[in-house]
């Protein structure tokens, strides 16, 4: 069995056999099977992936195909959550503030789900120092 993610068009196919496809089925929006001549499933093709699957734990088995990604490093939400030394959440509040600002991150920034590089990792840290949380501190009046 062999995972493939295409983050270029957000695809995931997973090929279950090396038998050849003779037929495709799309099965629901977006899932497509691929049968032998025998009727058995050898391929199942997700599009919209970032969508519809967790890339986490896609890109821990998966071959990402290196060709569609900028040269770098790249990280899962919580690889980078735990890079930036805060949750999840807070990190995907930080995204989505940044997003409403205008300022892009991820490699598909138009989904939640996707990979960081190395300059989100930067833009998010320098963010999240413009953008100080909680309620600022008072002083006491002496």
């Amino acid at each position: 069995m062999e995972v493939r993610y295409y983050p270029s068009t957000d695809m995931l196919n997973i090929e279950l056999s090396s038998a050849k496809s003779v037929e495709s089925e799309e099965v629901h929006d977006g899932f497509v099977f691929d049968f032998d001549a025998d009727g058995r499933v050898v391929s199942i093709e997700v599009d919209q992936a970032s969508e519809r699957v967790n890339l986490e734990l896609i890109r821990k088995d998966a071959v990402v195909d290196e060709a569609a990604i900028p040269q770098g490093t790249y990280y899962t939400a919580a690889e980078l959550a735990e890079r930036l030394q805060v949750s999840k959440q807070t990190l995907h509040l930080a995204i989505r503030n940044m997003r409403e600002e205008g300022v892009t991150a991820g490699l598909r920034p138009d989904v939640d789900g996707t990979l960081y590089s190395e300059q989100d990792e930067v833009a998010i840290r320098k963010w999240r120092e413009a953008h100080p949380r909680g309620r600022p501190r008072t002083t006491a009046n002496a």
